[in-house]
């Protein structure tokens, strides 16, 4: 057999014969050579690559760190302005921790979300003038309003049964205001969690707290029985169960 290289040389062997093997031209140095260098040049070519791929996911990465805060703060303004989804905000900022992310996440379906239980978004509204201004009329304009519960979660807490299903669910709203957790402290109403809220408030709370009318008024438009609990502030309220806050 004649081997015939590709680049037109001769098998470089070192036996004598009738003609004299090109080892050395050109940097020939015989087959076995030809063949290994093309595979140190394809690794080369590989380790080439790999190397800037490296190198361009380090550069992605920076870039992330220092321009994707100003894509997000843009995205997040969009959002709040109600020109995107809020689950846009979601995952803009791979170098956020988990929890603020997560927190991020929580925040937007708050802002964005109705309770369950309202046929829309102008229901819903219509329900937060009627309780705003009745807490105003009682004397606690500085309240801020939050469902929680099975309205927020979809499900009864105890149970799991989901909501309105074989069964009419109620509402139950967070009040957070710190006028309305001192009059209650002087009444001698229940406080818990270290002092921060009240316990679901009673009929007679409600008597005394100059809300029973309004909470009959709510229970009677929305068809269901409305609860109370009163909070020191509304970051408290939301930090202790799913929300929505009352717009």
């Amino acid at each position: 057999m004649v081997y015939v290289d590709p680049s037109g040389h001769d098998a470089c062997t070192g036996v004598a014969g009738t003609y004299e093997p090109d080892c050395g031209v050109d940097g020939w140095y015989g087959v076995e050579d030809y063949e290994a260098r093309q595979k140190l040049r394809a690794m080369w070519e590989q380790s080439r690559k790999e190397a800037w791929d490296f190198f361009g996911g380090i550069v992605a990465l920076i870039g992330s760190v220092l321009f994707e805060p100003i894509d997000w703060a843009v995205t997040a303004s969009d959002c709040l302005s109600g020109n995107c989804s809020p689950l846009a905000l979601v995952g803009l900022l791979p170098v956020i921790p988990a929890s603020v992310a997560n927190r991020i996440d929580e925040l937007a379906d708050t802002a964005r979300a109705i309770p369950h239980g309202f046929s829309s978004t102008d229901d819903f509204q219509a329900f937060g003038s009627k309780l705003k201004g009745g807490l105003t009329d009682a004397g606690y304009s500085d309240a801020v309003a939050a469902f929680q519960g099975s309205s927020v979660t979809g499900v009864k807490h105890t149970t799991g049964q989901p909501f309105d299903v074989e069964r009419v669910s109620d509402f139950d709203i967070a009040l957070a205001s710190p006028t309305l957790l001192a009059r209650a402290k002087e009444l001698g109403i229940e406080l818990r969690s270290g002092g921060v809220r009240t316990r679901p408030l009673t009929a007679d709370d409600l008597e005394s707290l100059g809300l029973s009318k309004l909470a009959v008024q709510l229970s009677q438009s929305a068809g269901r029985p409305v609860n109370f609990m009163i909070f020191d502030t509304l970051e408290t309220a939301v930090n202790r169960a799913p929300s929505i806050v009352v717009p």
